[in-house]
């Protein structure tokens, strides 16, 4: 909105968002805030931006940055100690990703699946043998 040499802008999640996604940074917006203030807000000793504007702008950055995305398998273990020996050898490996021992199910970075994989049916096949 443009009135009388003044203009308001509003900053919005989707906007400070939409700016994340091409790769300007939250400091980058910051600076560009500060540096297009009014004269006479730059002109105090400070930032001319106010406190919650600065804070909002970095929360969404870091919320950005809270998530990461994983491509995963999920495997359902079916026998008695299974969860904890497959949950172990993902640990060595590098492959665990998560895993719940109330819902028997363990996640599994997809690079180590194959791997992961291999040793399940090594270990049933050992078990079964036993016995156990």
């Amino acid at each position: 909105e443009v009135e009388r040499n003044v203009v308001f802008m509003i900053i919005t999640r989707d906007s400070v968002k939409a700016a994340f996604n091409l790769g300007i940074q939250a400091d980058q917006i910051l600076r560009f805030l500060e540096k297009h203030a009014h004269p006479k807000l730059r002109g105090s000793s400070g930032s001319p931006l106010p406190q919650n504007v600065e804070d909002q702008i970095w929360l969404w950055d870091r919320e950005l940055r809270r998530v990461v995305w994983s491509e995963v398998w999920v495997h359902q273990c079916q026998m008695r100690g299974e969860f904890q020996a497959v949950k172990e050898h993902a640990l060595e490996i590098g492959g665990h990703a998560w895993s719940s021992e109330t819902k028997n199910q363990i996640l599994v970075h997809v690079a180590q699946a194959e791997a992961v994989h291999a040793f399940l049916r090594q270990w049933r096949a050992k078990t079964v043998a036993e016995g156990i």
